[in-house]
């Protein structure tokens, strides 16, 4: 209004792992002007500097940071008044970060937590969305501060998606999460759009999936196997059942149930080619977080392979990515819209 003075807050925020969703993260918080300075933080900030460098006008700053480092970090967020950290590390520094964000007085949201076991299967190191809720929920809310979990891409947007749907139909009997990629990186035999780590400890886990209302485990690489038709790009594919957490989560949520869903399924495309590499490291046990002793220092497994292969992917594999995420929910008819369609499609382009 004419002679009405506004003030537009400013914030800083940080985005912690700058690999390949992390630079997405970065150069898309770039695009708002409400944030004074974006601090790009990595324990190898070598795609940070990268990122930096290549953006016009560049608001970034770029840190070397540790996120498993909860004192470090409390304090550097303290000292920097961060008012909003994005975690897009491993999820295996979750807990630290949100330690970190709790003393500091710093919003929290991550992409992802530990891979999703039933209650009463422990696994070591776990690191569950509902462990984090009941640790830090309470603190969160003493200190007014938002702490907002596993809102990535899949889980997270597709949940977002669902729930859009779901309020849109009168009943549904399952949700679908296919997650469709046949990106290939020029000059790499194989190469993948995330952290690698996690993609071998996902093909290496039970997969876990609800079928007629009961939450159902099957075999790595073996369960729930069909092929889907993408739309081009992508094409025809094969899919797999894969550990994720919305695999179980949306099949079991309350008010979705009651409009009769029963099935739910998270699953990847995945080449021979990945099957057979996923396959031969379980034989090989290489996909594993146990630590084992070489030269007289533990070493983790996993780790170690995942970080001797993988360098040097990240801005080529943006570059390639033809990466397409689906949500399908089968609608039933209902008394009202006799001759409708039975299904219904959701389609997020990421790419």
């Amino acid at each position: 209004m004419p002679g009405l003075e506004t003030t537009q807050l400013m914030a800083n925020a940080l985005v912690l792992g700058i690999g390949g969703v992390g630079s997405v993260i970065g150069l898309k918080l770039h695009g708002y002007d409400c944030f004074e300075r974006i601090i790009l933080g990595d324990i190898d900030p070598t795609f940070a500097n990268v990122l930096h460098e290549r953006t016009k006008k560049s608001r970034f700053v770029v840190h070397q940071i540790n996120a498993a480092d909860t004192p470090h970090l409390a304090q550097f967020l303290k000292e920097h008044k961060i008012d909003v950290t994005l975690n897009a590390c491993p999820c295996l520094v979750n807990h630290s970060v949100l330690e970190a964000c709790a003393q500091a007085g710093s919003h929290y949201l991550d992409m992802a937590a530990d891979i999703y076991s039933p209650p009463g299967v422990k696994r070591p190191g776990k690191n569950s969305f509902e462990a984090e809720i009941e640790k830090f929920n309470t603190l969160f809310l003493d200190k007014k501060i938002a702490g907002i979990l596993c809102m990535g891409m899949d889980p997270g947007a597709v949940n977002v998606f669902a729930r859009w749907a779901m309020d849109r139909l009168d009943t549904a009997s399952s949700i679908r999460v296919l997650d469709g990629d046949n990106a290939e990186v020029k000059g790499y035999r194989f190469a993948v759009l995330f952290n690698p780590e996690t993609l071998f400890e996902e093909l290496g886990a039970v997969p876990y999936y609800v079928k007629d209302g009961r939450v159902a485990s099957g075999k790595q690489l073996e369960t729930e196997v069909d092929w889907v038709r993408f739309p081009e790009p992508i094409g025809l594919m094969k899919t797999y059942a894969v550990a994720h957490e919305e695999g179980v989560s949306l099949g079991t949520y309350p008010p979705f149930v009651e409009k009769g869903v029963n099935y739910s399924v998270f699953k990847y495309t995945l080449s021979d080619k990945v099957c057979h590499l996923a396959r031969s490291l379980a034989l090989l046990d290489l996909d594993t977080w146990k630590k084992v002793k070489v030269d007289g220092c533990e070493v983790a497994r996993l780790r170690g392979r995942s970080r001797a292969r993988c360098r040097r992917e990240s801005s080529q594999t943006r570059r390639a990515r033809r990466h397409r995420r689906w949500l399908l929910l089968r609608r039933h008819r209902s008394p009202r819209d006799q001759g409708s369609q039975t299904g219904r499609v959701l389609r997020l382009y990421d790419g």
